[in-house]
Order: structure tokens, then C-alpha cells, then sequence
């Protein structure tokens, strides 16, 4: 009986951690968007995968034309389209010559590794990060282990139903959220245990 009761003690307190957290990750993921077009950064680094956000590091291209664009994790069938649609219509064409491609990434620590090639190959010290704002978190924890002396700013893009007063309206949103944060525990646990195995090796 004895032994139940702690089982259920375990189970509840781990349910509470992990809503708690839950809670707060839909905070950080609800929030607006930056609305300044204006960086400070030397570069963008936009993650594929997502709506919006190859346009989001475009437009920041155009406002910061000083800058440089690498899209990583795209396949060449969509860097021909924006090669041949977005980029060559939104982006004068001395700009243009500042978007670079990866094509090997595939899953966000793949994006990581990809960017730091490109980063120390042209020995960029400060990045804008785009992606979207729920993909965020788990972005920036594999960007930040894997480039730990690289400066990062971050570039989230809020879709619309994600808002705050919004996502918890919908079933599928609500699920889609409680998958992304599932992924960003896992990222949060295989990174400290990364360190920890450092650590003491």
C-alpha cells in the first residue's frame, strides 16, 4: 500500500513539473514577434521547415542589406523557386549575392552544425536566428550548444492561432504544442546530458 502511494506521490509530482513547464513554454511561444526590422547582428540564419520564415529572413535581408542570409535545411528543388520567385523579385540584385544555401540538415541540431560551418568559414561572431516562435526554444538550445561562443538573437515568428488568447481554442493547436514541447524536453535532457558526460570525461 505503502509502496502504491509513492508511485502516485512520484507520478503526480512529475505531472505537475511537466505542466508547469508545459505553461511556460506556451508563454515563451505565444509572445509577438519582434516588429523592428532593424538588426544588429552580422548575419541571418533562417531554419526551414516552418511557414513564413524564409520570407521573415528575406525582408530582413532587404532592411539590412549590410548583412548576410544563410538558409539552412533546403533541398534544391525550393532554393530554384526562390531562387527564381522570392529572392530575385524582393531583393535588389547586389543583395541577392549575400544569400547562401545548406542542403545537407535535416533535423535542428543538423541546422546547428551546418550553420557553424558557414559561420567559421566566414568568420561570423553574431547571428539573428528566424524560425518559428514555437520552434524557437529548441532552436536556440542546439544553437547555443553547439555554437557556445557565437552571439545569438532571436528572430521568432508567431503564426496566427498561436497568440496567447488563442491556441488553447483549438484541439489540434493544443496537441501540435504539447508534441513541440515534448521535442524541446527531450532536446533540454539529451543537452545537459551532454554536459554532465563532458563534465566528467
Amino acid at each position: 500500500m505503502r509502496r502504491n502511494k509513492l508511485y502516485l506521490y512520484i507520478f503526480l509530482f512529475v505531472v505537475m513539473v511537466w505542466g508547469r513547464g508545459f505553461v511556460r513554454f506556451v508563454d515563451l511561444v505565444s509572445k509577438h514577434s519582434p516588429s523592428d526590422q532593424k538588426i544588429d547582428t552580422e548575419a541571418i540564419i533562417v531554419l526551414t521547415g516552418g511557414q513564413k520564415r524564409i520570407e521573415a529572413g528575406i525582408i530582413l535581408l532587404r532592411e539590412n542589406p549590410s548583412k548576410r542570409l544563410f538558409i539552412t535545411g533546403i533541398d534544391s528543388r525550393i532554393k530554384k523557386i526562390l531562387d527564381v520567385i522570392k529572392i530575385s523579385t524582393v531583393l535588389p540584385k547586389k543583395t541577392q549575392r549575400k544569400v547562401e544555401f545548406g542542403q545537407k540538415a535535416t533535423t535542428t541540431f543538423e541546422n546547428a552544425l551546418e550553420a557553424k560551418e558557414w559561420l567559421e568559414l566566414n568568420k561570423i561572431n553574431s547571428i539573428t536566428l528566424v524560425t518559428s516562435a514555437y520552434h524557437m526554444p529548441r532552436s536556440l538550445l542546439a544553437f547555443r550548444d553547439e555554437l557556445p561562443n557565437i552571439q545569438i538573437e532571436c528572430y521568432p515568428i508567431l503564426l496566427k492561432g498561436f497568440e496567447a488568447n488563442e491556441w488553447w481554442k483549438s484541439p489540434t493547436r493544443i496537441i501540435f504544442l504539447l508534441k513541440e514541447y515534448t521535442k524541446y524536453s527531450v532536446v533540454t535532457t539529451m543537452v545537459y546530458i551532454k554536459k554532465v558526460y563532458e563534465k566528467f570525461i
